[in-house]
């Protein structure tokens, strides 16, 4: 009740706007700032997007003093949020960023098999799917998509014409596995024939 009644005396007092927003991110660095806005994970969201967001800004150690745990704000009526600058982390919204900055801060290994696949079965944005270092190959381990990446079929390859490839495996997810033969080539007869032209 006490951080509802703040919250609504904040919406008209410059002071408790920034108390309150200190109380919330604990920085005493960034106490005057009332501006930089205060980032939460929406209601049941994977954490995977929080993690990709903080990674492509760089909002990571003490830059994420602007990057809020979910509970934290669970007291104060989203009605409120907007006046003390609290949005959430939107997919659509980290899709735009990576599509404006790429995708060199991202750490793969630091998501695990559901949280990559939770990302690659949301995102709509092709060039940006295909950047994303989430995708698994067959040999192991995951990479981005390039020119030479194929999605598996299940087809036999012949050693001399796999080494410059990459092949990727179907994944088990019917939203992601839609976006793989939308937007990937298959290994098929057709490309093998291909690449046996190059070889």
């Amino acid at each position: 009740a006490a951080h509802r009644r703040v919250a609504r005396d904040a919406q008209g007092d410059d002071i408790a706007r920034r108390g309150l927003r200190y109380l919330l991110h604990g920085s005493k660095a960034n106490f005057q700032d009332g501006e930089t806005t205060l980032w939460v994970g929406r209601h049941q969201q994977s954490p995977a997007w929080e993690k990709l967001w903080r990674q492509i800004t760089g909002v990571t150690g003490e830059q994420a003093w602007n990057v809020l745990p979910r509970d934290l704000v669970g007291e104060i009526p989203p009605a409120g949020w907007a006046a003390l600058g609290i949005r959430e982390i939107e997919p659509t919204q980290v899709v735009q960023e990576i599509a404006r900055v790429g995708v060199a801060q991202v750490q793969p290994e630091v998501f695990d098999e559901e949280e990559r696949t939770e990302i690659l079965s949301v995102v709509d944005d092709r060039e940006v799917w295909r950047s994303l270092p989430f995708h698994t190959l067959l040999a192991g381990g995951t990479s981005s998509l390039g020119e030479d990446s194929f999605l598996d079929t299940g087809l036999a390859i012949p050693s001399e014409l796999g080494s410059g490839i990459k092949i990727f495996q179907l994944n088990s997810n019917e939203a992601v596995a839609t976006r793989q033969k939308r937007w990937m080539r298959l290994l098929d007869r057709a490309s093998l024939a291909r690449l046996a032209l190059v070889a």
